[in-house]
């Protein structure tokens, strides 16, 4: 599959470099030449390539500085002629954080707009979510670039997406692609902040002792308890795991812990849910993860470890950035909930092209 990799920034390439790198790895798995970003600061020079690119390319991926995102995101649509509407799963929970004065009204509606027949890449807050349209047999796909809002596209829509584009299944050496690409993500972001992370001793550790080994071969950040206490029959799971985390943290003296439950069945309904937590010195994030109609017990463990190293990859850099916040996240069902609609009814390459180039003009 030939995929052209755009980016459009403003600042220190520095500040972007690791968002980059996610993207082109993910990319590079399934482009077997390999590519590499073309970097623009000018929407219009950007456009000018992407135009130029979509001759000869089956995928094109523009990256853009989340603070521009939704402005380009606009001159996209604009650009191509799509229609767009307010995605309903999005609109609706961002609406409490609106109504608390938590984001504006042009938030709400910016970042719930989309394309009518996008297929949508959710961040966990559902801000700046990615999207991709597509013509025949190309796309387009639009990510957001910062250094949480990237992983959690990248991880969350974008393997899956590309690994369908290039006919290959979700099978398990595709699983451990994307565990190897989280493991390294917080390895670099121990390494930066020197800091260390173990793990707790159950479901999920023979994954994560793989991926660790591989990354961080002389155990310079990641350490491994040895023993767990059991869970009680009254204790919620909720807090057994929580607790696994805390006592790994103290226990191996060091700065950051993750558990992973095992998964469970819901006591009113048939669901699968598993639970992971992060934890530090000042607080523990549990998140409970719910399976797709098509996951089962084993591979929701598989989701589970994503999950882990992906939060506490965040919770590292967001603290090293002093950006770390106690904003509202959607409910992680919702990742099951988002409609996806790939179809796009627009002409070929050639089309997209030509509403490219009158829009940009000749200047």
């Amino acid at each position: 599959m030939n995929i052209k990799l755009f980016s459009l920034a403003k600042g220190e390439a520095s500040a972007f470099a690791g968002s980059k790198k996610l993207i082109a790895d993910c990319a590079n798995a399934f482009d077997n030449e390999g590519t590499k970003f073309s970097n623009f600061a000018s929407p219009k020079r950007m456009f000018i390539a992407v135009s130029q690119a979509l001759r000869s390319a089956d995928c094109i991926i523009i990256a853009v500085q989340n603070q521009s995102y939704n402005s380009i995101k606009k001159m996209l649509c604009s650009a191509l002629e799509l229609e767009t509407q307010q995605h309903e799963d999005i609109y609706v929970n961002l609406l409490p954080l609106f109504e608390k004065g938590k984001i504006s009204k042009n938030a709400l509606i910016n970042n719930s707009a989309f394309p009518v027949m996008a297929q949508i890449f959710p961040t966990d807050n559902l801000m700046s979510c990615g999207f991709a349209i597509s013509s025949g047999s190309q796309s387009i796909i639009i990510i957001p670039l910062d250094p949480i809002k990237t992983a959690e596209v990248v991880f969350g829509s974008l393997y899956s997406y590309l690994g369908e584009k290039a006919g290959v299944e979700e099978n398990e050496d595709l699983q451990k692609l994307k565990l190897l690409r989280l493991t390294e993500r917080l390895f670099t972001a121990l390494k930066k902040t020197k800091s260390t992370l173990a793990f707790a001793p159950v479901n999920g550790i023979d994954l994560i002792q793989k991926c660790a080994g591989m990354v961080d071969k002389n155990s310079e950040v990641f350490r491994f308890s040895q023993s767990a206490e059991a869970r009680t029959p009254s204790q919620p799971v909720k807090d057994y795991i929580a607790s696994c985390a805390q006592k790994t943290r103290i226990e191996t003296k060091s700065n950051y812990a993750v558990a992973v439950s095992s998964a469970f069945s819901g006591n009113e309904d048939d669901s699968i849910f598993i639970y992971c937590a992060v934890s530090d010195k000042n607080e523990t994030i549990v998140t409970k993860i719910f399976a797709g109609d098509e996951e089962d017990a084993k591979s929701l463990v598989n989701i589970g470890v994503e999950y882990a190293l992906k939060i506490a990859g965040n919770t590292i850099i967001e603290k090293d950035s002093e950006l770390h916040s106690k904003s509202a996240k959607a409910t992680n069902k919702l990742r099951n909930n988002i409609i996806t609609i790939t179809a796009f009814a627009l002409g070929g390459s050639a089309a997209i092209c030509a509403i490219l180039a009158l829009l940009l003009g000749n200047g």
